[in-house]
């Protein structure tokens, strides 16, 4: 607990419970310092009141006995000869470490080490990013990059990392490896390429987040929380076989399938094809969340001709919300909707930002209201009105939901909802404008 300094001392008229007092203000200024001796300079201490740990004190650390409740300028040099007196190479923090049971100022040495490290990583990065080739796609700033990884914590997270300099290495070289523009790679062969692991980029990893963190500061990235999203400006693969658009009788341009037979498009076909042109202007594709409400429409027997969902399942990709927006551009009319809690919200409103022309679909306060389910309190999580997103659509759903503070669900209106797809139009929609003829 100390650097031998107890070696040959008699510590047990030292370390009394009267005393811990002392040793407890002691071993806080030894830690803040990262001082392992304090044998020297001044500090204040408080004397407790009680007047028997006031007196155990005695002269130890000023000329006359202390009173108790008062606050004294205890003199270290004073305090470590008397200690000597007790053992030859004594120091008021060898004592207290003592009286504590534990090493003092290895704290503030970590610290002081963490940031000597910090400094050393951030020399390392300056270097690579200026290294990096010419004819890389991303060349980020050596300043502004190091600006992003401070404010962002990252500098301190590869400290604290004991592979801190193999991540910014494997980083650097991942920059210098991304496709150039028109060019694209699967994330999971980079991943390989780079490490030997396909695994190393996954959702989460260090490694991955740091290469998006750099890519940000070179602005190829808006946005590093949306991941796919993110690898896909750098000409990155992120997962284009799975998730997708689960569609119901709205395919892409010249495929064919069964008429009623669901199908998932996948991300990389989104990004690449168009939709087939509806079979008139007035044919509305009804987008929702939850392939509960697919589901619910194919047990349906016979199935209407015509009713046509698009379901993302979940969260939609910045890749699917394109897609689900060029629905428009091939002539279709857009009925989008969601669950009502903060996910769906931001849903419906990416969709609405990518495509004006869609339109809410029973995503007002009323059809809000006729979701709840009376009883369902236990069943379901509480909704943070501080993250609900505004509803510019219909703005008395974003009061209605800060008051019920509940969320609704899709399932909560599946009869209504199959109705309007099967009718083939939402509720109050307007005609299509005629279309020009050239």
């Amino acid at each position: 607990m100390c650097p031998g300094a107890c070696e040959g001392a008699r510590l047990s008229a030292l370390t009394t419970p009267d005393l811990l007092w002392l040793w407890e203000q002691i071993a806080a200024r030894a830690d803040k310092r990262g001082d392992r001796s304090l044998v020297s300079g001044h500090m204040s201490v408080a004397v407790p009141a009680d007047p028997r740990q006031a007196a155990a004190v005695g002269r130890l650390v000023s000329p006359r006995p202390p009173l108790g409740g008062t606050r004294i300028r205890a003199d270290l040099a004073r305090l470590t000869e008397n200690l000597r007196g007790h053992g030859p190479r004594l120091t008021p923090a060898a004592v207290a470490a003592h009286a504590l049971h534990r090493p003092l100022g290895l704290a503030a040495q970590e610290l002081q080490a963490a940031r000597e490290r910090a400094r050393d990583l951030a020399d390392l990065v300056r270097t690579r990013l200026i290294g990096l080739p010419r004819s890389a796609r991303v060349r980020p700033d050596p300043e502004a990059a190091l600006a992003v990884l401070r404010g962002s914590r990252w500098l301190h997270r590869l400290a604290s990392d004991a592979d801190g300099e193999e991540l910014v290495e494997l980083a650097v070289r991942a920059l210098a490896a991304l496709p150039p523009p028109g060019e694209r790679i699967d994330r999971r062969v980079l991943a390989q390429r780079l490490t030997g692991s396909p695994k190393a980029l996954d959702r989460g990893s260090l490694l991955a987040g740091l290469i998006l963190a750099l890519a940000s500061a070179g602005g190829a990235v808006a946005d590093t929380s949306d991941q796919r999203t993110a690898w896909n400006g750098l000409g990155v693969d992120f997962d284009q076989l799975t998730g997708g658009l689960l569609c119901l009788n709205v395919l892409p341009d010249g495929w064919l399938l069964p008429a009623d037979e669901p199908v998932t498009v996948t991300p990389h076909t989104l990004a690449r094809s168009r939709w087939a042109q509806p079979p008139d202007p007035q044919a509305w594709v009804f987008v929702t969340e939850n392939p509960s409400v697919v589901a619910a429409l194919l047990d349906l027997v016979p199935l209407p001709r015509g009713a046509r969902l698009v379901c993302t399942i979940g969260t939609p990709s910045a890749v699917e919300v394109a897609a689900i927006a060029r629905l428009a551009e091939a002539g279709w009319r857009i009925a989008v909707r969601a669950d009502f809690d903060v996910a769906g919200l931001h849903h419906v409103s990416a969709v609405t930002v990518a495509q004006p022309a869609a339109q809410p679909w029973r995503m007002a306060a009323d059809d809000y209201r006729q979701s709840l389910n009376v009883g369902a309190d236990r069943w379901t999580y509480p909704l943070d009105p501080a993250h609900l997103p505004p509803t510019p659509w219909n703005p008395a759903l974003e009061v209605a939901m800060r008051r019920h503070r509940r969320p609704g669900f899709e399932e909560g209106l599946l009869d209504t909802l199959l109705g309007d797809v099967l009718t083939g139009h939402p509720p109050q929609a307007a005609p299509a404008p005629p279309r020009e003829h050239t």
